[in-house]
């Protein structure tokens, strides 16, 4: 449902939310050593990484499943939905792909879906245009794809051999 939600190809991996760096193994997601202080400075926060996943990783969230988009809400609703069903949560926001979100009819957009079909909130810290920056770990050199919320220069202080895909 939410591939067509947002009007996605499968080929276009979906982020997902887990609780915490810690549960990342549970889900058989690898964050290099090298790493870990990044997740504990910037999680929870908007920070998306893309990491290696291990065999076995079966999730139906699109692409290659050789690799995931990671991220840590600060969202206690979120928090909440994750620690009580010990499950990780499919994560992106609620516009269709390559719309932009101030242009968005939620109301008629959403009625196209049965109840129970999207779980669809605004949280009461709701900040628009502050997206997550994205960062590709996967390789052997660290890539920002995506400069959002943290800047390209505050990574550098935590990885001085970042590139930076334009």
């Amino acid at each position: 449902a939410i591939f067509r939600l947002k009007g996605r190809s499968p080929s276009q991996p979906l982020p997902v939310f887990v609780d915490g760096a810690e549960s990342l193994l549970r889900w058989f997601i690898r964050l290099r050593p090298k790493y870990v202080n990044l997740a504990r400075t910037f999680w929870p926060g908007p920070l998306t990484m893309v990491l290696p996943v291990w065999p076995g990783f079966f999730l139906r969230v699109g692409g290659d499943g050789r690799s995931v988009g990671v991220r840590v809400t600060a969202e206690p609703l979120i928090q909440l939905l994750m620690r009580k069903t010990n499950r990780y949560l499919f994560a992106t926001s609620a516009n269709p792909s390559g719309v932009d979100p101030h242009a968005v009819d939620y109301t008629a957009w959403l009625a196209d879906f049965a109840d129970g079909e999207v779980l669809w909130f605004k949280p009461e810290q709701y900040t628009p245009g502050a997206v997550s920056s994205v960062l590709d770990l996967t390789g052997h050199r660290p890539v920002l794809l995506r400069e959002g919320a943290i800047s390209g220069e505050t990574f550098k202080k935590f990885l001085p051999d970042l590139g930076i895909r334009r």
